[in-house]
């Protein structure tokens, strides 16, 4: 007995949902492409954001220096130096004094008469002697009673210039000059060194060599003064 074709069945519930899911894929593609030809002729479309470039910063160029030429500083004077007075070494104080005591001894022996003068060289003997013994201990705080003793030297000559007219001028110019500088520059020296009492030097400069400005005898006032 011959089978009776079967009844065709109906699409299934499934089968159709698939084709109309295919179906609105392809139209929304095929929308999808016409918007993009037309977004591309017409220019429009979505909005994409816009890729900035960073910039690259610029090296900046270093300026160039130009040099000024600076002033010139004006020098500033050197200050000129306070002479200081000369300092004598106990060799230099020996030579004076031997020389001190040769003047002394040259204005005795030129005047061998005069009165004044006679006990000249026995004054000037002993301050010698003693002046050397300062020297020879470095006792310089004791030199104050040598000094005195060629101050007195002085002051006799000087009182022979000045109040007599038995001179002729020389030797006894020398030797006032020589023994005024001696008593009065170590005095001075030893004073600043603390070995005399402060003032001495200036004692001695009135005590011995201080004469009036007008001597009985007209030659004295010009040896003593100047």
């Amino acid at each position: 007995m011959a089978k009776e074709p079967e009844p065709k069945r109906g699409l299934s519930q499934s089968v159709v949902s698939r084709r109309k899911i295919l179906a609105l894929f392809g139209l929304a593609a095929a929308a999808g492409v016409s918007e993009a030809v037309l977004n591309a002729c017409s220019g429009g479309g979505k909005n994409e954001v816009a890729k900035t470039s960073t910039p690259v910063p610029t090296k900046e160029s270093t300026p160039t220096l130009v040099p000024t030429a600076e002033p010139t500083p004006t020098p500033k004077p050197e200050p000129t130096p306070t002479p200081t007075s000369e300092v004598w070494t106990d060799e230099d104080i020996a030579a004076k004094l031997f020389s001190v005591r040769d003047s002394a001894n040259s204005v005795a022996d030129a005047y061998p008469k005069s009165q004044l003068l006679g006990v000249l060289k026995a004054d000037t003997q002993t301050a010698f002697e003693a002046f050397k013994q300062v020297l020879k201990t470095k006792d310089y705080s004791s030199a104050l009673e040598p000094l005195n003793g060629f101050g007195n030297v002085g002051t006799n000559i000087g009182q022979f210039i000045c109040f007599t007219t038995d001179g002729k001028g020389e030797p006894e110019g020398k030797a006032w000059v020589d023994i005024k500088d001696f008593v009065l520059k170590v005095g001075l020296q030893y004073e600043k060194a603390g070995y005399l009492e402060a003032g001495m030097t200036e004692t001695f400069k009135e005590a011995f060599f201080t004469f009036p400005e007008v001597c009985p005898n007209p030659n004295g006032s010009a040896i003593l003064n100047n």
